[in-house]
């Protein structure tokens, strides 16, 4: 059987190994270039009702996660869309956050358009294009840049850092219990010990060639659905093959009983629980059962994200994602940095095709 790093030389096209070995530098600049942008930003001195975050795909994954972290920690609302709208609802005392790494988002631009129509403050967070072009004569503007050239999955670190710093400097978010340079140092060995090409028998490596060929089911709460949505999404395009999320406890109450049937599908899946250390007693009782219990599958995984704050355990998760689905790219013989059917819908948007 070949390596994993014979794999990545023979089908990653475009270094997505290189890029994956930078989460940690990502995550140290998204904190500390954004907190320098924003102390020039003195517009933003002021109390506001709440964060609408805009993005899509890998750019806007960030959102989904700064929602959650203003759920659980926050003292106002986050909300994360997905689309090409913005809210009827949001006013100037709501901050928007446009995300796009390459500037060229169609969705993304289409909302901002609304934005700057009706004169609402805005955050760019983007490596420059059309996003950044547009808001060069809005008056209460900032722009967050991120390093471009690379595929927008891969920048995550440095998004959900920059968001999470807006959210502080905002006071949206409390104060960080870490510091960058602890966090950057944690993160790095984290990326070593998760390293397939370096460690082709650790855990996820492990974990990678049991389930490379199976289908993928994950189990997450509330609190840790946007690593697990974001898992999914990372399989997809790194891997190209589909990933089925459930969260709990709504699953409770509905897809438990189709786990407990006896569906000829279910033998074969590969189920993922994400957990946590400091789950609520309620919470971690209910994913025992659904282990124990619940699920008549005898292909189930816990998967402990770690670290001191939710934050940190969402940065975790996503070396975790990152890794795991690079590696189901590699044994499934897909190169993790290709994503046609991506870039033929773009191109097929920007014709001349009514």
């Amino acid at each position: 059987m070949p390596t994993f790093a014979e794999l990545a030389e023979k089908l990653d096209s475009e270094d997505m190994l290189g890029w994956l070995r930078c989460f940690s530098d990502d995550v140290r600049r998204g904190e500390s270039r954004t907190r320098d942008y924003l102390a020039e930003a003195t517009w933003l001195e002021r109390g506001w009702s709440g964060i609408v975050c805009l993005g899509m795909g890998g750019s806007g994954s960030g959102g989904d996660h700064l929602a959650q972290l203003a759920i659980e920690e926050g003292t106002l609302p986050v909300v994360s869309l997905h689309d090409m709208m913005i809210p009827k609802w949001v006013d100037n005392n709501w901050l928007t956050i446009a995300t796009s790494h390459s500037g060229m988002t169609q969705e993304t631009i289409d909302a901002t358009q609304q934005v700057i129509e009706r004169d609402l403050p805005i955050i760019a967070i983007t490596s420059g294009g059309a996003l950044q072009a547009m808001l060069n004569d809005v008056e209460k503007h900032l722009i967050i840049p991120i390093e471009g050239g690379r595929p927008p999955r891969t920048c995550f670190g440095e998004i959900l850092a920059a968001m999470v710093t807006i959210g502080r400097h905002t006071g949206i978010l409390g104060d960080d219990s870490s510091t960058t340079e602890v966090r950057h140092a944690w993160l790095s060995q984290e990326m070593d010990d998760h390293d397939i090409v370096n460690n082709g028998r650790n855990d996820v490596a492990s974990l990678a060639r049991t389930i490379a060929g199976a289908p993928i089911a994950t189990l997450a709460s509330t609190s840790l659905a946007p690593s697990a949505y974001r898992f999914r999404c990372q399989v997809n395009e790194n891997a190209g093959t589909f990933v089925r999320n459930t969260v709990l406890p709504e699953a409770h109450h509905n897809e438990i009983v189709a786990w407990g049937e006896s569906n000829e599908d279910i033998p074969q899946q590969a189920v993922l629980f994400f957990e946590q250390l400091g789950q609520s007693e309620v919470m971690q009782r209910r994913i025992d059962w659904t282990i124990e219990r619940g699920i008549q599958s005898p292909c189930m995984w816990r998967l402990l994200l770690e670290g001191e704050t939710l934050y940190d355990r969402y940065l975790h998760g996503a070396i975790i994602s990152d890794w795991l689905s690079f590696a189901i790219a590699l044994l499934r013989g897909k190169d993790p940095s290709a994503i046609d059917p991506i870039l033929e819908l773009k191109a097929y948007l920007g014709s001349d095709v009514p």
